[in-house]
């Protein structure tokens, strides 16, 4: 893997981006009459110009996966089989980790460094989710003499799969890993902003022996390409992780196409950090809080954007809180010492200066760690002295902003903690067990962690399923639970007189 900034720049000057769309058992020609490009937030360059797919493509590639998907040659492997190849494609991810990496960090300008251990996490979990597979059992049993009585565990078909642009690779492979391990057929729509890597995937799957059809790739927006994949009646299932509004024209298009359908959501999240009385170790506690909402400039559906800390410990915290803000400071994606780069997209960019704007004009009192007039770039900031009902103690921001409540009982605390509608990630910081056992029942959350931070500066265990709730949306990921998201639990009993 490239070591320098130099190294990295090469390497984006001589890469070749293939940007025609993956269907059966490669990439295919189209009229290229509806297009669009996808921008580098750095300097505004035009990365790649892709397709927008239209409704006859989006069929083209639906049509492939179901006759793929009928013909058995994934669908009814074993699942050792489909864990054999799918850790050849694990083994190919990390192989071609460098390539993977820059075409994240050209596009929605993660830091490369970032980007590369991202995508070193994602061949793990590859790995990881087709050897739970491998662990998964029917129930069997025998009710009366002569019975015998079972579960049959069976692919849906054809699934949809609808990702978003903050982790390009890491948030295909949550998608469709699953998917694939219970033998369905995917289409994926990446999003407009972020598309080569997806494509790349496509590419290496195949090498990897992946049967052609089994994944398909069409690029396009959300309004084209998407609906007319959300629409198509052949879609057993549609995973998707993005935004709130999105996922609820998800489900309205859906219903009105008049095929309304099983759906896996990920959405928006406001997920709170409360530090409790006894936590008092903020020399220790301020990097994961810092670390939680700046990492990836704050673009992270579990980022920890909503700071609850009790009265005594919060003047101290907030201001380590700040000071490690400051290093967190601008820098060209490609440096690989970079560790903050810029808002994604400039229609990003302006919500969340929106949201500052609002913020100050309900009174609170808003503080970036410095001053930068660059680019799409946005400071760390911190939010203080804001009210209860405050949007912006309310409302997903989506770049590197912390708001901080303070609060004097727990059931403050728990109250504001809840009170957002969102219910994806909660944490709290306690020395107090019964405290700790509380908070862990009392919050909302498809995810509840105790001095220990998910996803930013924490792991996630791909062994154990969690849901998020409210405005963050419905079906499990990870685990056996997320698993059974893409299979369908026949009942099968034999009378055997």
């Amino acid at each position: 893997m490239p070591k320098s900034f130099e190294d990295w720049e090469k390497l984006a000057a001589d890469i070749e981006i293939d940007p025609r769309p993956f269907i059966g058992a490669g990439r295919i020609a189209t009229d290229g009459s509806d297009a669009f490009s996808t921008i580098n937030p750095y300097d505004g360059s035009v990365v790649a110009t892709y397709t927008d797919c239209d409704e006859d493509v989006v069929g083209k590639a639906v049509e492939h996966a179901k006759a793929t998907f009928e013909s058995g040659t994934w669908s009814r492997n074993t699942m050792a089989e489909r864990a054999a190849v799918l850790n050849q494609w694990a083994d190919k991810v990390a192989e071609n980790a460098d390539v993977l990496a820059l075409l994240d960090s050209l596009e929605m300008g993660m830091p490369i460094a970032n980007a590369a251990g991202d995508v070193e996490y994602s061949a793990d979990f590859i790995r990881e989710t087709a050897s739970l597979g491998l662990s998964l059992t029917s129930p069997a049993g025998v009710t009366a003499p002569g019975t015998l009585n079972l579960n049959m565990i069976e692919p849906l078909g054809v699934i949809a799969a609808i990702t978003p642009w903050n982790f390009p690779v890491n948030q295909v492979l949550v998608r469709i890993v699953p998917a694939l391990v219970m033998g369905n057929s995917v289409v994926l729509k990446p999003s407009e902003v972020a598309t080569a890597s997806a494509l790349r995937l496509a590419d290496l799957a195949l090498e990897a022996g992946l049967p052609a059809g089994v994944l398909n790739v069409v690029t396009g927006t959300g309004a084209q390409t998407g609906a007319a994949l959300v629409r198509d009646p052949r879609v057993a299932r549609i995973a998707f992780t993005g935004s709130t509004g999105t996922g609820a024209r998800i489900q309205a298009l859906a219903a009105e196409a008049g095929v309304p359908k099983p759906m896996t959501m990920e959405l928006g999240g406001k997920s709170p950090h409360i530090v409790c009385a006894s936590f008092d170790e903020v020399a220790d506690l301020a990097p994961v809080i810092a670390q939680s909402i700046f990492w990836n400039s704050g673009q992270v559906c579990s980022a920890g954007s909503l700071l609850i800390v009790h009265e005594n410990l919060a003047d101290e915290l907030v201001q380590a809180v700040m000071e490690l803000g400051k290093g967190f400071t601008p820098g060209h994606p490609l440096d690989p010492n970079t560790q903050f780069g810029p808002i994604a997209t400039r229609g990003q960019y302006k919500q969340v200066q929106a949201h500052l704007s609002n913020a100050k004009d309900e009174g609170a009192n808003v503080h970036p760690a410095y001053q930068t007039t660059d680019g799409l770039f946005v400071a760390p900031t911190l939010v203080d002295g804001i009210a209860p009902n405050a949007a912006i103690a309310r409302e997903e921001i989506f770049g590197p902003v912390l708001a901080v409540a303070r609060y004097t009982e727990l059931s403050e605390a728990i109250e504001l903690a809840n009170s957002s509608g969102f219910g994806l990630v909660a944490t709290a910081w306690t020395k107090d067990l019964g405290e700790g056992h509380r908070l862990a029942r009392a919050l909302k959350a498809g995810s509840v962690t105790i001095n220990s931070s998910i996803g930013v500066g924490g792991e996630i265990s791909t062994s154990l399923g969690l849901e998020p709730v409210g405005n963050s949306g419905f079906g499990a990921d990870y685990g056996f639970p997320g698993l059974m998201q893409f299979a369908h639990a026949k009942m099968i009993a034999f009378n055997t007189h």
